[in-house]
């Protein structure tokens, strides 16, 4: 059961949803992307919802402790509630939201992984770009030794001409 809901919610499966306007509703899911004040909440059938948070939105954990938390908290990868009404354009204006700590400590866990991978990922292209530079001076390098040998070759040639010219030169003399 869990891989068939894991795999429902990957990104190939999402497709929008909207709220309609006025529609009191409730979410449920995993936050698919967060860009300021607003989030994508994506359901296990794979129904994206957009939800905005305002100055008067309540963002909660659930149970008896009902910690409150400030919205920088909602975070991809957490698995949320949030309800509120839908406005003209479709999305979710988010009278409250609430999680499970548990999850958010999941989704921290989640974030920090991805800032490692991607720090990796700037890593490695910057080793292949440096790979990429020291091979290009490789090559330019074996450009320059094959034209100073044979230079040198040449320069080596007319010496030896010359030497055997100045052998001649001696001989007759």
């Amino acid at each position: 059961m869990t891989a068939v809901g894991s795999s429902a919610q990957n990104a190939n499966n999402a497709h929008p949803v909207q709220v309609p306007q006025g529609q009191k509703q409730k979410v449920q899911g995993v936050v698919s992307i967060r860009t300021g004040d607003s989030f994508k909440v994506r359901d296990v059938g794979g129904a994206e919802t957009t939800v905005l948070l305002t100055g008067s939105t309540k963002v909660s954990s659930h149970g008896m402790s009902k910690t409150a938390f400030p919205v920088t908290y909602i975070m991809r990868g957490l698995r949320l509630q949030a309800q509120g009404k839908g406005d003209a354009d479709g999305n979710l204006v988010a009278d409250w939201v609430k999680f499970d700590e548990q999850d958010l400590r999941s989704a921290q866990a989640l974030e920090q992984t991805d800032e490692l991978a991607q720090e990796n990922q700037a890593r490695i292209a910057a080793a292949e770009e440096a790979a990429r530079v020291a091979e290009e001076n490789a090559r330019k390098m074996a450009g320059q030794i094959a034209e100073n040998t044979a230079l040198a070759n040449t320069a080596l040639a007319k010496a030896q001409a010359a030497q055997n010219q100045a052998d001649a030169a001696f001989k007759a003399a």
